[in-house]
């Protein structure tokens, strides 16, 4: 069974050039737009690992996504990804399994090297 990855980002573009690499590297990925979204489909999907922006549209930022998903899926790896300070990130999400900061821009070359650090053997 293929490691679930659910990529949160409310940038269109970046949203889905991070679901299609992760896609073709043979993660099973599902996306959201919006923090009530993203919720909504990880308590459905329940992903391994969650990719999720900082700063989001509508009423959920990054960290209150990543404490709920948190709550009922207490196995899951997290990754955020930012264009705002990371220190300002890391003492906000100082009590979440948090893996990386990213810092953006990044490259796909380096989400492939982070997705390799949680999930070894899963990324060319």
């Amino acid at each position: 069974m293929a490691t679930r990855i659910l990529v949160v980002e409310d940038e269109k573009n970046s949203r889905a050039a991070m679901a299609d690499f992760l896609s073709e590297c043979g993660f099973e990925v599902e996306t959201a737009s919006s923090g009530d979204c993203a919720v909504e489909i990880g308590e459905s999907f329940a992903p391994q690992i969650l990719i999720c922006d900082w700063m989001l549209e509508g009423d959920r930022d990054g960290v209150s996504v990543a404490r709920q998903l948190n709550e009922k899926l207490p196995d899951l790896v997290v990754v955020f990804v930012t264009g705002l300070p990371v220190e300002d990130l890391r003492r906000q999400s100082a009590s979440l399994p948090v893996h990386r900061y990213l810092a953006k821009p990044f490259g796909l070359f380096e989400l492939n090297r982070v997705i390799g650090e949680i999930s070894p053997g899963m990324v060319s």
